[in-house]
């Protein structure tokens, strides 16, 4: 990005309006009214106006993620390539590199209690998918998502 601010010592050769309507400049500084102080705000109000210029336009290009995350999630008809395909557009989001997964309880016919059961993943935990979590996942793995359940 560049800001031009024009310094005039004649004022008339320039004229003021009409230099900023048309030419891309951002500012107009007489001669005499361009201190030291002056220029340091200036510059730390431009610096500031970049800064919010590139917050804005990340978050434009995560609302452009977002949507074709979306499109992409509804070409889904089962619930559980629904759930992967989210997965796998959070994880491209927010920038799940090894992968993800969603687990969800079950009733097992053998047991009264609830059971989890990997429902959907992506990357390094697809291979999971519809096994029960407490004899698929790997320790370190298993206590994580056993503490996210308790926590939800």
């Amino acid at each position: 990005f560049v800001r031009i601010v024009l310094r005039t010592g004649q004022p008339g050769q320039a004229p003021e309006h009409e230099v900023i309507t048309n030419y891309d400049i951002n500012d107009y500084k007489d001669k005499t009214e361009l201190t030291a102080q002056k220029l340091r705000t200036m510059m730390y109000a431009t610096l500031r106006a970049y800064r919010d210029v590139m917050l804005i336009e990340r978050n434009r290009l995560g609302l452009e993620r977002v949507i074709a995350a979306s499109a992409h999630i509804f070409s889904h008809q089962k619930s559980h390539e629904f759930a992967s395909a989210v997965l796998a557009q959070l994880g491209n989001v927010v920038g799940l590199e090894r992968g993800a997964l969603y687990c969800k309880p079950v009733e097992m016919v053998s047991d009264s209690g609830e059971n989890l059961v990997v429902a959907a993943a992506t990357g390094d935990y697809a291979r999971f998918v519809n096994e029960p979590v407490d004899t698929a996942l790997p320790k370190h793995l298993l206590d994580s998502v056993h503490r996210a359940y308790e926590l939800k």
